[in-house]
């Protein structure tokens, strides 16, 4: 399992999101940011809309996305990975 982070510089509820993920990636957790204004190509292949968006990937295949900003114990549930993270 991996996660994508589509985010952009200009993006707060993206920014607020970050030290989360950043906490949980340095859990073991594989995490990728990807900034869409460096990376438009590869966020369209995604159909990335909205900011920030995380997608769940299983052997490369998405099985899960997140659109928009939510507290750790919620985003966790709603990305199905409470029992990869620490929650607080």
């Amino acid at each position: 399992m991996e996660i994508l982070d589509f985010w952009a510089p200009w993006c707060q509820p993206c920014l607020k999101l970050h030290p989360t993920l950043d906490e949980w990636a340095a859990g073991g957790l594989p995490l990728h940011h990807v900034n869409v204004e460096e990376n438009p190509q590869f966020a369209a292949q995604y159909n990335i809309l909205h900011l920030p968006t995380l997608v769940v990937l299983e052997k490369g295949q998405e099985v899960n996305r997140v659109v928009g900003y939510f507290p750790p114990r919620i985003l966790a549930q709603k990305l199905g990975i409470v029992e990869h993270v620490a929650v607080k």
